[in-house]
């Protein structure tokens, strides 16, 4: 059985490391040792403690039981239907209540809009510790949740991830790219930090740093580098549109927007969450004594396809991400509230 993996990781060595470990032999153990854990005799102890060390597993009460979300067929089948009916309504809500955004630059439409009103969500569940809390996870694997979807047709059938999201993060800004393409700044700066080698790996993320910071200024047209704007391009970058970077003071009008959209979206969904949560306990993890909460993320990538894809029928987003697979918004880090 293949398993497909979705990393969440804020850095790019933490993320080859996983990698690294995550061959298709060892996704097809974590699938037979999440329908039956007793199959963890038979699992080498070096890779037992790898996927112990990723939070995939955990021993309760000297049982081995699944920690995350691996998200088989037959789970799939269960949630699809109220997927369905409540990113419809999500959707509908974020039109309604967006819509002075209408004029908007589209990509900077989608992260307002959906990205951000989408964090504050997230942000709402944490405080009241019902999603995991992996970002203040310490160790080999530090601040990194990896979760899996069997690959079969009706994964695929949720449609991509449109608004799946990659954040590096500069001294004086951040970028936030929005799409499931490869071909992306993270994605490309990721892989080269992901060798397993020490000096290139630091090299590469002191690098991130500094291009997290130039770019916006290449945006602005306060530098001129055409080498490095057709570097940005080909990272699908949209260097020849100022809308590309938010500053302070761009940012001020969107305050209450993305606060009226976000609290009625938070609203729904918290009236929703019983529904959610009895859904997440049929799961097979969870039969096998996975944490709720710590399915809710992966569930909430569901969510984001039927969303997105609501959203794009609807008329909210119009931007090229799903032609492209991408697209990347750069704002200045003295922003609080994003």
């Amino acid at each position: 059985m293949e398993l497909i993996e979705s990393i969440a990781c804020y850095s790019g060595v933490v993320r080859g490391r996983i990698k690294k470990v995550l061959t298709d032999e060892v996704k097809a153990i974590i699938a037979t040792l999440a329908r039956d854990p007793s199959f963890v005799t038979s699992v080498d102890k070096d890779l037992l403690n790898d996927l112990i060390d990723m939070d995939i597993f955990k021993y309760r009460d000297g049982k081995l039981i699944p920690y995350t979300a691996i998200f088989f067929e037959e789970d799939m089948n269960l949630i699809r239907k109220p997927v369905e009916e409540l990113s419809e309504k999500i959707a509908e809500i974020t039109k309604t209540n967006g819509w002075e955004l209408e004029s908007t630059a589209p990509v900077v439409k989608n992260f307002i809009g959906c990205i951000m009103a989408g964090q504050k969500l997230h942000s709402a569940l944490a405080e009241k510790g019902l999603v995991s809390t992996w970002q203040s996870k310490e160790g080999k694997y530090e601040r990194s949740k990896v979760d899996f979807n069997q690959a079969c047709g009706t994964y695929h059938s949720f449609g991509n991830d449109l608004q799946n999201k990659s954040v590096l993060r500069g001294e004086n800004f951040t970028s936030v790219t929005i799409g499931f393409g490869e071909n992306n700044y993270p994605s490309f700066l990721f892989r080269a930090t992901g060798n397993g080698n020490k000096d290139s790996s630091t090299f590469f993320e002191k690098l991130a740093i500094g291009l997290t910071d130039i770019i916006p200024l290449l945006i602005k047209g306060q530098i001129q580098n055409e080498p490095l704007k057709e570097a940005a391009r080909e990272a699908n970058i949209d260097v020849d549109s100022t809308s590309t970077c938010i500053t302070a003071e761009d940012a001020e009008k969107y305050k209450t927007i993305i606060e009226k959209i976000s609290s009625k979206c938070i609203e729904y969904y918290f009236a929703q969450l019983p529904r959610v949560q009895d859904l997440l306990r049929n799961t097979i993890v969870r039969r096998q004594g996975a944490p709720v909460e710590n399915l809710m993320m992966n569930f909430w990538r569901y969510m984001r396809k039927g969303i997105s894809r609501n959203l794009y029928n609807n008329g909210f987003l119009s931007d090229n991400i799903p032609q492209t697979g991408c697209a990347t918004i750069f704002y200045e880090n003295s922003i609080d509230y994003f």
